[in-house]
């Protein structure tokens, strides 16, 4: 049997006679097209693989000055956190030093308060009475050299209280830390011009202001006004602690964000290069496929001719 255009073949493909001319011509086009996609996505996994090597081509041309601004920003963010943590770090050690002081001070005044109970007792000589305002002389004279310590070359205690402004990372972010002061309820008790006590444990035995009246607790009293003032202090104190404890573990984690949102921006090119490169690998393994595809069909109808 001799084929020409017009002979139809004996085999059907979906209950459709397969006209031999028109087979040609679709797989002919077919193969074509194909080999030019391929062509073409060559081309564009060459670009892809040059611009990922070299990086420099932008994802989107246009956002380049967009993406780099994005990354300079996270970049100071990043910066800044990092200058934070590190200060909070400083001002808990301070924060640390200053409560450990505090307490020897309130240690200190616990004692003074004994002493003030000891030399209010009528049953005291002369010599004891003695003793015991020295001893209580004594002991505030070493609580006026532990409030002078520093830590890294800052005073604990000042004139006045005050308040210092920690930077919290960018973007505006600070926090205040409280620093109270005590040195009234100290002025009431001791005086630093002559080095001396204002009120001692024995006056609680003694009309001191010659009024007639004897002020039992004039030293307690003032003691205890002290004592008042070092717990509130303490108190403020560890709490800011615990916040700058806190703070520092959450400018830790913003640190990490800030750190993914600059790495983002700044490998933007590299991602969409890479994700276009994929794209033309996946279009390219396919294309070849329908090319295998339509050679094999082909092949198979020049063997039927034959």
């Amino acid at each position: 049997m001799r084929l020409n255009k017009s002979t139809k073949l004996p085999f059907i493909f979906e209950n459709n006679t397969y006209d031999l001319n028109m087979a040609k011509i679709g797989i002919s086009n077919a193969v074509y097209t194909v080999e030019s996609a391929l062509t073409r996505s060559n081309t564009s996994i060459s670009n892809n693989m040059s611009r990922i090597a070299t990086g420099s081509t932008t994802a989107v041309a246009g956002d380049h000055a967009t993406f780099k601004a994005l990354s300079n920003t996270f970049a100071i963010d990043i910066i800044s956190t990092q200058s934070a943590i590190k200060s909070s770090g400083v001002m808990k050690g301070y924060l640390a030093a200053y409560i450990s002081t505090v307490d020897n001070l309130s240690s200190f005044t616990s004692r003074a308060i004994e002493l003030a109970v000891l030399g209010a007792n009528d049953t005291n000589t002369d010599a004891e009475a003695a003793a015991i305002d020295q001893e209580a002389l004594a002991i505030m004279n070493e609580m006026i050299r532990i409030s002078n310590s520093e830590y890294k070359g800052k005073i604990f205690f000042e004139e006045n209280s005050h308040s210092e402004f920690l930077s919290m990372g960018g973007r505006g972010a600070e926090y205040e830390v409280t620093l109270g002061t005590a040195l009234a309820e100290v002025l009431a008790i001791y005086d630093f011009g002559s080095l001396r006590l204002r009120v001692k444990p024995s006056d609680a035995l003694t009309d001191t202001d010659g009024d007639g009246v004897i002020d039992t607790d004039a030293f307690t009293s003032k003691l205890e006004d002290l004592q008042e003032a070092l717990n509130q202090m303490r108190v403020n104190a560890a709490s800011d602690y615990a916040a700058l404890e806190e703070a520092q573990i959450l400018m830790t984690d913003l640190n990490v964000e800030y750190q993914k949102g600059f790495d983002i921006f700044s490998q933007i090119n590299f991602s969409a290069e890479t994700a276009a490169l994929a794209k033309n690998q996946i279009l390219q393994s396919a294309a070849n496929a329908m090319l295998i595809q339509a050679k094999n069909a082909q092949a198979g109808l020049i063997k039927l001719i034959d």
